[in-house]
């Protein structure tokens, strides 16, 4: 909202403000299609679920920044792709502002990686899920 036009403020880098808008979509996607292939065999995935994605989303980088973090707690949440997904926006969104955390290959491996085993585990479990 403040882009349009109410505060003075640019984006420094919109291509990738879109690109990691589109990485973070992706990772939903390939994430969902895992998780309903995942509940279609677990009848109590849900429950795991839930906890799986409160604790990325409170690891994702929406409270703090990756670089204030100590080291070990950095070496631990580097596996979150979504906290790389968040500080690579934010070092195209805020001019001046450069995460030393951003790994784009990162994200983009778990990207491909989720969409390949939903889209393949999918096609496995078609019937079943004709049936369901």
């Amino acid at each position: 909202v403040s882009y349009a036009g109410f505060m003075n403020s640019s984006i420094e880098n919109m291509l990738g403000v879109l690109v990691y808008l589109f990485m973070a979509a992706l990772l939903g996607v390939g994430g969902g299609l895992v998780s309903g292939v995942i509940k279609l065999y677990f009848s109590n995935w849900g429950a795991f679920q839930s906890i799986l994605i409160r604790v990325m989303f409170f690891t994702s980088g929406k409270f703090f920044l990756a670089d204030t973090l100590p080291p070990t707690l950095q070496e631990w949440l580097w596996y979150n792709p979504m906290l790389h997904i968040t500080e690579g926006f934010r070092s195209a969104f805020f001019p001046g502002f450069e995460s030393r955390f951003v790994d784009p290959g990162y994200p983009l491996f778990c990207i491909l990686l989720l969409l390949f085993l939903g889209l393949a585990s999918e096609r496995v479990s078609r019937n079943k899920l004709m049936r369901v």
